[in-house]
């Protein structure tokens, strides 16, 4: 069951982190609007990360017979949603910055695609869908990670100010990036979760 209500909650802050986005973006609704949308967001990628860790657990012990590599994919996926729910369990609370967790989340995508790979053969529909949403994690995470490479930490205190022509460039391109690895990474990841639940019945 935490299966289930983790993976429609992860489907609620997807839409609720995209719908503020664009909102912001494109300009069609008020701060007073947005900035709930987003604190929604943090809130509800903070418990369906904490109850998506027993799924990536069995999921990893299924997925490889309990070898070695299995248990090692289920600490990488564990750390990941455990460092996700803690920073925006943080952020729900206006503790730290509003992107520390695309870090994680990409470390997340990389195991997205292990496992999905690991079930090429017998689940194709996991494996089709699980490249992307696993690829779109890791452009989150990049986007974030070129920006941080380029300006250092002070991109956690606010926007960029008076970037050189190179960060410009930097700064678009990572928020094109973004934007794009967003729809099939955040919006992907639910509906991987919810179809991956046909290996749940598998011997561990």
């Amino acid at each position: 069951m935490l299966w289930v209500i983790g993976g429609v909650l992860a489907l609620l802050a997807s839409v609720t982190l995209l719908a503020a986005v664009e909102l912001r973006a494109w300009r069609l609704a008020p701060r007073s609007i947005v900035a709930p949308l987003f604190r929604w967001h943090d809130g509800l990628t903070a418990l369906q990360s904490a109850l998506l860790l027993p799924f990536a657990l069995r999921l990893s012990l299924i997925t490889s017979q309990r070898s070695s590599s299995g248990w090692l994919a289920a600490v990488v996926a564990g750390t990941s949603l455990l460092a996700i729910a803690i920073l925006e369990a943080l952020r729900f609370i206006n503790v730290g910055p509003d992107t520390l967790y695309m870090l994680p989340q990409g470390v997340l995508g990389a195991w997205v695609i292990m496992i999905s790979r690991r079930t090429a053969g017998t689940s194709p529909g996991v494996w089709r869908l699980g490249v992307p949403t696993g690829l779109g994690l890791l452009l989150i995470a990049g986007s974030l990670a070129a920006v941080l490479l380029y300006f250092g930490s002070d991109v956690f205190a606010g926007t960029i100010r008076n970037p050189d022509r190179y960060g410009q460039l930097i700064n678009r391109a990572a928020h094109y990036t973004l934007r794009i690895g967003s729809y099939p990474g955040r919006l992907g990841l639910p509906i991987w979760v919810l179809v991956a639940r046909e290996l749940r019945d598998r011997s561990i």
